[in-house]
């Protein structure tokens, strides 16, 4: 095992993961401005992530099976 388990990537599912707007945008090949249409549209949901910290604030998250399904669709 060690300090540094090897990570299993079979386990890791694309619905368990959320991002940030510039990781949503960088990981599904699109622009940050694509990402807010789709979230002003209705076709990209967001997830608020409270602050940890005391002077932390609240970060906007996005499930990283929506991003990539909708990267996908727009390709076509």
């Amino acid at each position: 095992m060690g300090r540094h388990p090897k990570l299993d990537v079979r386990r890791i599912r694309a619905e368990w993961v959320y991002v940030g707007r510039r990781e949503a945008a960088v990981l599904g090949g699109v622009s940050t401005n694509t990402v807010d249409r789709w979230v002003a549209s209705g076709e990209l949901g967001r997830a608020l992530v409270p602050s940890k910290g005391v002077g932390g604030r609240p970060r906007l998250v996005y499930c990283l099976s929506d991003v990539l399904a909708l990267a996908e669709n727009r390709r076509r």
